[in-house]
């Protein structure tokens, strides 16, 4: 049976709430009375409040249901909206919090800094920053905001905006989601991240990562309306979120690949990349590069629609568990977890998930590999979590830049003096160039273009194997 997810309060127009829900495999119950829903409360899975559409009769059996949440150990995700412009609101909402603790808050920076009665600096109201240093600002400034929010009411708090927050006092994590053109033709967007995090949260999934997993969701909907239409907001999101169901993370036919050994997995890595080839031709050209002795395969999936991702990816995944070959994707953790692949590729760059948060978000047990291009990269991120390190661009790709050359071996030596981590080296690989990086000390040798432009993928794949198992034998 379907784990019910109660959602009270929210305006009557919050319909699509019942779409999200549903599309996470949770069952919806948005209209009860407050006697069925306290008597609901003890067998639902998590619990959705919002302010919106609470009348002053409703708090008490609100405060009746938390506290049978409290005390059954369901996450309650309380949304205090609107309390900055209704005194009786804010008192409630006050009053719940201090006697509740909701396991989850989430609201504006108006909504949260009146819960706390803190003081909201002036460029927090604007609309949109005027530039690129006062962006940075608000950034700062709304993480510090909802720091401040966690610490005084013992809650996770996901404070929304420009710049999503989420932290527990300690530790945080944001995201920049400009919704601007989608939150002008759906007016509930914030009651949509509710009922996300909401229904990720009822499979059981540690607090923070239901928080993180639904707005990176949420927030590649929105990604996809900005560049491609607002229509596509409803497509992407309930696609991958059909994806994502408790079972990715229990069944046995869904769990990553097992006994991987990074260390052997990294010789040989495809990085099969949708933008090389049409995405329908990656899974039979990874076949082929299996056949000739790739030990990893690297998806990328950008530009892709979400739902579309995780089809590839699974497709991808399928054949890759046949020969117990692991499966990672580069920057997609909401993908990682909807295919149950083996783990995720980031960087340090601003717009990549930190190592730290791409392990809280897909798990200890998957692989993360990160992107470094100098020694003090190397250092960071063995500090923040790395189980492997992908050393380059060696060679230009001819969409960034590159070492190039006797300069890339010697930031190799040199990363390897510092790192103990396995060593890959990517970018422009090329049967030529391959050599000289495996017996200055890599790893294993990232490839592209080299494989999946061949005429023989399985063949150049072959030679690759070759040249890693002939410098392994080198004096």
């Amino acid at each position: 049976m379907r784990p019910p997810v109660l959602a009270l309060g929210y305006a009557p127009s919050s319909h699509r709430i019942h779409d999200v829900l549903a599309a996470l495999g949770a069952r919806p119950v948005t209209s009860v009375s407050p006697h069925d829903a306290l008597e609901l409360a003890a067998n639902s899975k998590s619990i959705l409040i919002d302010t919106t559409a609470s009348v002053s009769e409703r708090w008490e059996p609100i405060h009746a249901i938390c506290r049978q949440a409290r005390r059954e150990g369901v996450p309650v995700v309380f949304a205090p909206t609107g309390i900055d412009r209704s005194p009786w609101r804010l008192n409630e909402a006050r009053r719940l919090v201090a006697a509740m603790r909701p396991a989850i808050i989430r609201g504006s920076i108006a909504d949260l800094t009146a819960l706390v009665n803190a003081h909201v600096p002036d460029y927090l109201a604007w609309p949109v920053p005027p530039d690129a240093s006062a962006s940075r600002e608000v950034a700062i400034a709304t993480a510090s905001l909802a720091v401040r929010v966690a610490k005084s009411t013992g809650s996770l708090v996901v404070m929304t905006g420009e710049t999503i927050a989420i932290t527990d006092g300690q530790e945080i994590w944001t995201r920049n989601i400009s919704s601007g053109a989608v939150g002008d033709l759906i007016p509930d967007l914030d009651g949509v991240i509710d009922a996300v995090i909401g229904a990720i949260a009822s499979t059981g999934v540690d607090l923070v990562s239901a928080a993180v997993a639904g707005i990176e969701i949420f927030g590649a909907a929105v990604d996809a309306a900005q560049s491609k239409g607002p229509g596509q907001f409803w497509p992407t999101l309930l696609d991958t979120l059909a994806g994502t169901t408790s079972q990715t993370h229990s069944a046995p036919d869904e769990e990553p690949t097992p006994n991987v050994h990074v260390l052997e997995a990294v010789r040989i890595v495809l990085r099969a990349d949708a933008s090389l080839v049409a995405p329908d031709r990656l899974p039979n050209i990874v076949e082929k590069a299996l056949a000739g002795g790739v030990t990893m395969v690297e998806l990328r999936l950008d530009g892709l629609p979400v739902g579309r991702g995780v089809v590839v990816a699974r497709e991808v995944r399928a054949r890759c568990r046949l020969a117990g070959v692991p499966v990672v994707i580069r920057g997609r953790a909401d993908i990682v977890l909807a295919s149950a692949c083996d783990g995720i590729v980031t960087s340090l760059e601003v717009d990549d998930l930190s190592p730290d948060d791409a392990a809280r978000l897909v798990g200890p047990d998957r692989m993360i590999g990160v992107e470094v291009a100098t020694v003090s990269d190397a250092e960071l991120a063995k500090r923040t979590g790395a189980g492997y390190l992908i050393v380059g661009p060696m060679f230009s790709t001819g969409s960034s830049g590159s070492v190039d050359g006797p300069s890339g071996v010697s930031l190799l030596k040199r990363i390897r003096t510092v790192s103990p981590e396995p060593l890959v080296v990517g970018g422009g690989m090329t049967s030529a160039r391959a050599s000289q990086f495996l017996l200055a000390g890599a790893d294993g040798i990232r490839v592209g273009s080299a494989i999946m432009h061949a005429s023989d993928p399985e063949e150049a794949t072959r030679i690759f194997a070759g040249l890693w198992e002939e410098t392994r034998q080198a004096p």
